[in-house]
């Protein structure tokens, strides 16, 4: 059985701010800019970890393009902004 306790006061997050994360230079960029980084040396690692770089832009509503240049390096440019398409509200019956 539950015991129900009032007045508890809810601890502090422990996740990490955004401007505190390893992707906070991120929040500087701007369209045009790119920035060279290492990356895993097998498939898989490479794979989550561009999917990582990915989750960072769009967490902040930018994109990105990623290319490999060079065995161990990714570029990463950012791109440009996310906007809203227009999208059309339908009345629902």
């Amino acid at each position: 059985m539950l015991k129900i306790e009032k007045n508890i006061p809810v601890p502090l997050s422990s996740y990490r701010k955004k401007s505190d994360s390893k992707w906070s230079a991120i929040d500087t960029m701007e369209i045009g800019d790119s920035f060279e980084i290492k990356c895993p040396s097998t498939v898989k690692a490479r794979e989550k970890f561009r999917a990582n770089i990915i989750g960072a832009f769009n967490a902040r509503k930018m994109k990105c393009s990623i290319r490999r240049v060079a065995d161990d390096k990714f570029r990463v440019w950012r791109v440009s902004k996310y906007e809203k398409k227009n999208a059309k509200l339908r009345a629902v019956n």
